[in-house]
């Protein structure tokens, strides 16, 4: 078992996902002392942030640090994939998120 304190975690998402189910486990992950990465596919435009949704379907911009398509998972220890449809919808049509999942 893994000492959450030393624990690795990667967050995959993508624009469109529900904000509090990103936001929320990586604050809570942070505080217990986890490092926690968050990966996106690789933007055509460059930004290297994602656009969340919440249900007063306001927008948050959340920087993520890792590239679906270049990551190596191996070295994490856990996998969180926020909810939001618009989110899962988007990931299961890449193969490179479907590969690290």
């Amino acid at each position: 078992m893994v000492d959450i304190r030393q624990a690795n975690v990667l967050i995959i998402a993508t624009a469109g996902f529900e904000e509090t189910q990103l936001t929320v486990p990586q604050s809570k992950l942070n505080q217990a002392g986890a490092i926690v990465h968050i990966a996106a596919p690789k933007s055509r435009s460059g930004s290297e942030s994602i656009r969340g949704r919440d249900k007063a379907d306001r927008r948050k911009n959340v920087g993520y640090d890792q590239n679906i398509e270049t990551i190596n998972q191996n070295g994490y220890d856990a996998l969180i994939l926020p909810g939001g449809q618009i989110n899962r919808d988007k990931l299961r049509l890449k193969p490179s998120a479907l590969d690290v999942v």
